[in-house]
């Protein structure tokens, strides 16, 4: 995903990745250009972790920018998808999307 902006603007881009495990460990990441700005503004990497039904079980923030990157940087994480109980509506499996957020 690439993602470009000169507005300010709250949004989210996502990626959802299917069929994760509860309780293993996968290493997520993602690279990020911040060019120099005149505003004040966060960038932020998460992860937000869901069961089958799209439920949000928690969240990981991989990193948060508030400022110019040197060119590209690479942000990434090793991040164990959370256990959950089963409810009634939960047909098995997880997903994690993977967010970027500007703000």
């Amino acid at each position: 995903m690439r993602h470009t902006t000169t507005a300010n603007a709250i949004y989210t881009v996502s990626q959802t990745v299917p069929n994760l495990q509860a309780g293993s460990t996968y290493n997520v990441g993602g690279w990020v250009n911040i060019p120099a700005t005149t505003g004040a503004f966060t960038f932020t990497l998460q992860v937000q972790w869901r069961d089958a039904a799209h439920n949000v079980l928690g969240k990981d923030t991989v990193r948060s920018y508030s400022g110019t990157t040197n060119g590209w940087e690479r942000a990434a994480a090793n991040l164990v998808a959370p256990r959950h109980d089963p409810s009634p509506c939960d047909h098995g499996g997880h997903e994690s999307e993977w967010r970027r957020v500007r703000r």
